[in-house]
């Protein structure tokens, strides 16, 4: 694995909500609320989902698919909001400090750069191995 995965993963979440800011802004969206709400359609949920078993961290696994659902599940409430003309409701839900979206959106980022982070420290670790040495 490695950490420029987790990169793109970061910034997937980051361009997400961009696009719930721009569809609570216009009223549409080329998204669909019951699509969006689904952790296995984006770019970062097929990668997460298809990495072998053998090579998911233990630790972190289970928080990440906890949060990253939750994440998708509140971004399609806040997509159906924007799309049925409420948009008030659906800026409230995205931005209030105390709410689930933006509480699950933290903990999500601050999960994946802890994941980021012991990716960089497993391969500074092989990376400082000594080759074997040939008599």
């Amino acid at each position: 694995m490695k950490a420029r995965e987790l990169n793109k993963a970061i910034a997937a979440h980051g361009v997400w909500k961009v696009r719930l800011h721009e569809a609570i802004t216009s009223g549409t969206s080329e998204y669909r609320p019951e699509s969006v709400a689904l952790d296995t359609a984006c770019e970062f949920g097929k990668w997460f989902y298809a990495i072998p078993v053998a090579e998911r961290p233990a630790e972190l696994w289970g928080k990440v698919q906890r949060l990253h659902a939750l994440f998708h599940k509140e971004a399609g409430r806040i997509l159906e909001f924007a799309l049925e003309g409420n948009p008030e409701e659906a800026l409230a839900l995205m931005t209030d400090l105390g709410g689930v979206f933006v509480s699950t959106s933290i903990e999500l980022s601050n999960t994946l750069y802890a994941w980021k982070q012991q990716v960089l420290e497993e391969t500074d670790r092989v990376a400082l191995v000594p080759a074997c040495e040939t008599a």
